[in-house]
């Protein structure tokens, strides 16, 4: 099966109260969303884009657990914790951008994410969790 690119589909309008198409692509976060709930994109594998909202307070637990394809994340400023296993095992993100109110990083937020070469720590961090930035699940 072909990988899809960036401009082969619409994005989908998450409002936190549906479940995710299975084969969907790119996404952008509807402004009511204060919380993106845990497993929310559980296994998105076409999953390449996600457009968040500046008033998004939280990604769950495994909300993007395992979206093979995502390639960068650019999280708000106004979120103020990425929970336990938020971003594990997303092979092929490559950057992330967190915001400057980011204060928690959760457990294996982003562990196993084998492609990361970027990610900035912003200064109000005050705990990252557990194993929360180990790129390979094996090392310690």
């Amino acid at each position: 099966m072909k990988r899809p690119h960036l401009d082969d589909a619409a994005y989908f309008l998450y409002t936190g109260q549906e479940d995710v198409p299975s084969g969907v692509t790119r996404v952008r976060v509807h402004s009511s969303v204060r919380v993106i709930r845990a497993r929310a994109f559980y296994r998105r594998k076409w999953l390449i884009g996600v457009e968040f909202h500046d008033g998004l307070e939280e990604i769950g637990e495994e909300a993007f657990y395992k979206c093979d394809s995502l390639l960068r994340i650019n999280i708000p400023q106004a979120v103020r914790a990425i929970k336990n296993g938020a971003f594990f095992g997303c092979s092929g993100l490559t950057t992330v951008i967190l915001g400057a109110g980011l204060e928690e990083i959760g457990a294996h937020a982003f562990c196993e994410c084998r492609s990361l070469v970027h990610i900035d720590i912003p200064p109000n961090v005050r705990a990252i969790e557990d194993r929360a930035l180990i790129r390979w699940g094996w090392l310690n």
